[in-house]
């Protein structure tokens, strides 16, 4: 097995089993939680960082949205291989100790570039060829924050949906980790983590407690700063609106719900509520807080305002 260098690429590589026995891995020196975060201070495009711990001084990697979402550029092998993205996509969705939520946008010709929209594809070149099986390029800003995420699977190697290898299923769960800021683990035993350095086959396809206790980190150090999202419609002659925010961010059980500055309903802190109302308004404004906290608002107990329109 290859050393772990300093600033490791974040990506998938094929090593052969002597060579992972020769390196002298046993499941005694396994801790029960190893999994690092990806350190890189450095702003623009990166596909190399620091493997720290959740509790480095020095931060890490980390989106402050909820919402993620990725494009599919089918070209090449990346025909018929959208409901494997959409299974690895839901499978970090699912964990339910984190609130991130990954969705499938639908197919681009966008590729393995820096534009402004996280993408899928597979081709050659991209930094990745040889062994690399794929690799995931991160755009941060100032504080470590991604902004853009993008995957390329190494189309010199032969992609498979049905758990034959290599299985796109599971390497595309292994690159949405690193596209999380989450680095290779450190735990060598089996089970293996999904974020394990080497492919293992589709037993990659299933997180571990490693990997889910790894995006709980770093949900638990960099939240969403309260984010409400929202969105609107008119049905059945009544206003919706579906409200969203990081329910790992308010630490209360209950929350208070505000529409247009009046408390609509106090309700249980879920991360939803869905609103009905009468009125010949064309938006409302909304904003979630601490229950009991405020009666107006407050910007330490509240989320942001978030203007919904019907």
């Amino acid at each position: 097995m290859q050393a772990i260098d300093p600033a490791p690429t974040f990506g998938s590589r094929f090593r052969a089993a002597w060579l992972l026995l020769a390196a002298g891995l046993t499941l005694a020196a396994s801790p029960a939680h190893a999994y690092r975060m990806i350190q890189n201070d450095s702003t623009g495009r990166v596909t190399s960082g620091s493997l720290v711990t959740c509790s480095d001084a020095g931060g890490f990697t980390h989106w402050e949205t909820r919402s993620i979402g990725w494009w599919h550029n089918t070209a090449g092998q990346g025909s018929g291989k959208a409901t494997a993205l959409q299974n690895a996509l839901a499978t970090w969705t699912s964990v339910t100790t984190a609130d991130h939520v990954l969705s499938y946008l639908g197919t681009t010709a966008a590729g393995f570039v820096t534009d402004g929209q996280n993408s899928i594809g597979w081709g050659t070149g991209n930094g990745c060829s040889g062994s690399c099986l794929a690799l995931t390029a991160l755009v941060l800003q100032p504080g470590q924050v991604i902004v853009e995420s993008d995957i390329t699977f190494n189309s010199d190697h032969s992609w498979s949906t049905s758990g034959a290898q290599y299985d796109t299923e599971a390497v595309a769960a292994h690159e949405l980790g690193h596209a999380l800021g989450i680095h290779h683990t450190e735990l060598t035993g089996t089970p293996r983590p999904t974020m394990y350095a080497s492919y293992f086959g589709s037993g990659g396809r299933s997180l571990e407690n490693d990997d889910r206790s790894a995006i709980a980190c770093s949900e638990n150090r960099y939240c969403t700063q309260y984010e409400l999202e929202g969105s609107g419609f008119l049905f059945g002659g009544r206003l919706w609106a579906d409200l969203y925010w990081g329910r790992l961010c308010i630490p209360t059980a209950d929350v208070d719900v505000f529409r247009d500055g009046v408390k609509i309903l106090t309700t249980t802190n879920d991360g939803y509520h869905n609103d009905r109302f009468y009125s010949s308004a064309t938006s409302a404004n909304y904003w979630v807080c601490e229950a009991g906290s405020t009666t107006w608002y407050d910007s330490d107990t509240c989320t942001n305002v978030v203007t919904v329109s019907f």
